[in-house]
């Protein structure tokens, strides 16, 4: 039983706010008006609704460091794999070998401010080959859209690795960063809320 009151309002309230979920309990309310008249008042109250606890955000438990583990060399190489590249050049030019680039996965940072896990799909220049010459800033928009680079099914996979620390909402790709003169990198960004 509790038993409270309120020093301004002259209010006491009366009655059994706990017990088993989904239940519900009488609770009595008496006020004294500015004019000291007494009444009560009967309502009833669910004690879930007051008892419940805020889950806490399973965003606030990962950092960079975790992220790091997660996403090690090993399962970046099994979230895109080498061999995506050769289908890729494939698909696009009937030959895998007329590529210029391999395309390799990274994991670059987690934004707490933007809520966002940025990654990169990195891209090698090919022994022999021109990275410069291949038109590498028309890519972001040829890789949201081709099957065979599939950054939805990504993106999925990346959410599976976070195993309910949290969902991936949105994702983006970047332009494209020239690093260095065999290095271009594509931004993926994927935004994140509480699973």
């Amino acid at each position: 039983v509790i038993s409270t009151s309120c020093q301004h309002s002259r209010c006491a309230v009366i009655g059994r706010p706990g017990g088993r979920r989904g239940e519900k309990y009488k609770m009595h309310l008496f006020v004294n008006n500015a004019i000291n008249s007494t009444y009560w008042l009967e309502c009833y109250l669910e004690p879930s609704r007051i008892q419940e606890k805020t889950k806490q955000p399973a965003i606030g438990i990962m950092n960079s460091e975790t992220l790091i583990m997660i996403f090690s060399e090993d399962t970046l190489e099994t979230l895109f794999p080498a061999q995506r590249t050769n289908d890729f050049f494939e698909a696009l030019f009937g030959d895998a070998d007329e590529g210029a680039y391999d395309i390799k996965l990274s994991f670059q940072e987690y934004d707490e401010g933007a809520s966002m896990l940025r990654f990169y799909l990195d891209l090698y220049e090919r022994p022999g080959c021109c990275l410069v010459c291949s038109l590498t800033h028309g890519l972001p928009g040829v890789f949201s859209r081709h099957p065979v680079i599939d950054i939805k099914g990504l993106v999925a996979d990346i959410e599976r690795q976070l195993d309910g620390r949290a969902r991936c909402v949105d994702w983006k790709l970047g332009t494209t960063q020239q690093r260095g003169k065999s290095l271009h990198s594509i931004p993926l960004n994927i935004f994140i809320a509480p699973a």
